[in-house]
């Protein structure tokens, strides 16, 4: 009977510590990552590399219900060789940009007592991005082109955290992203991302002491 207490009442603890890391007031730090790429092309001797991180922070004004804000940057390189068709001339192209932006989204968890949590998000965001493409010849720049946007976007996703500590979890979130360019490019694609949350929770009073 005693060994069956036992056992209740740490559930129990367990299932108000599960319920703790997404109350009112608690602080989430997050780092993920996604779009990692590498790729090379052995006929052309060129590559392709592509990758993304996102720090952000928020905060629980319900529970279960979080608001907070996202810093995204991204990277992207690509590079080939190739020819001119008269006179056969080979030349070296390369494309190499990193975006930037701040984006504040929302995110309720579904309630559980569980170490598996479920959470929806939406999301806006305003990005800046620059883009520098340089063609050499016989390894002099022949053409150079810098480029400069300043976009929004907004998305749609779902997501999961599975809490190996009590305030530590793993991260993982799928969903919809729509970038508007106005009139040079408007669209959206699928993404995924990888990451790691930290939940601080608010300290509790402490006892009055008799």
């Amino acid at each position: 009977m005693k060994k069956q207490l036992m056992l209740l009442g740490g559930a129990t603890l367990l299932t108000i510590s599960a319920s703790a890391q997404t109350e009112k007031g608690t602080v989430m730090l997050g780092l993920s990552g996604g779009n990692f790429g590498y790729s090379h092309n052995a006929n052309s001797n060129g590559s392709n590399i592509s990758a993304s991180l996102s720090p952000s922070a928020g905060i629980f004004l319900l529970d279960n219900f979080l608001v907070g804000t996202r810093v995204n940057v991204d990277y992207s390189y690509f590079s080939q060789n190739t020819y001119t068709s008269t006179p056969i001339t080979p030349y070296r192209y390369t494309h190499q940009g990193i975006g930037y932006g701040l984006g504040p989204f929302a995110r309720y968890y579904v309630p559980s007592g569980s170490k598996h949590r479920f959470f929806a998000e939406a999301g806006v965001a305003l990005y800046h991005s620059r883009f520098r493409a340089e063609t050499k010849q016989q390894g002099e720049a022949t053409v150079q082109q810098n480029s400069r946007n300043t976009y929004s976007g907004f998305h749609g996703a779902v997501g999961y955290n599975y809490f190996f500590t009590p305030n530590i979890a793993l991260e993982a979130t799928a969903g919809y992203y729509h970038t508007d360019l106005g009139q040079a490019y408007s669209g959206g694609n699928l993404r995924g991302q990888l990451g790691l949350s930290i939940f601080l929770q608010k300290r509790q009073p402490a006892a009055p002491q008799p």
